[in-house]
């Protein structure tokens, strides 16, 4: 691992090589927070009811993950993700990012 100035994160390397379409990391879908995750729950109907007011918006499939999290996050201990929303600070969220800390993800 190599850390930056203030001891945050800055890279990491692998011990091998990792070959060309090789799995490295895995993260089952069923637990990552996206559009089908909002989509499959049972707020997923607030969707399909108000289809205009969703994709209406700019920058629509943000405002949906945004009103899954939201309503995750009213859910409490109940909510599947309280872990991760409990320990993830808004300074750790990519949309609270400045445009320099998101060009640091360009390859």
């Amino acid at each position: 691992m190599a850390f930056g100035e203030k001891g945050e994160l800055v890279g990491v390397c692998a011990k091998k090589d990792i070959g060309f379409n090789e799995t490295s990391v895995y993260v089952p879908s069923k637990i990552t927070i996206n559009e089908e995750q909002f989509k499959r729950s049972w707020i997923g109907e607030i969707y399909e009811d108000n289809l205009e007011e969703f994709q209406e918006k700019q920058h629509y499939e943000h405002f949906i993950l945004i009103f899954f999290v939201a309503y995750q996050m009213t859910l409490g201990t109940k909510s599947f993700w309280y872990p991760y929303l409990e320990i993830a600070a808004d300074s750790d969220l990519p949309m609270s990012w400045t445009e320099e800390e998101r060009d640091y993800l360009e390859d």
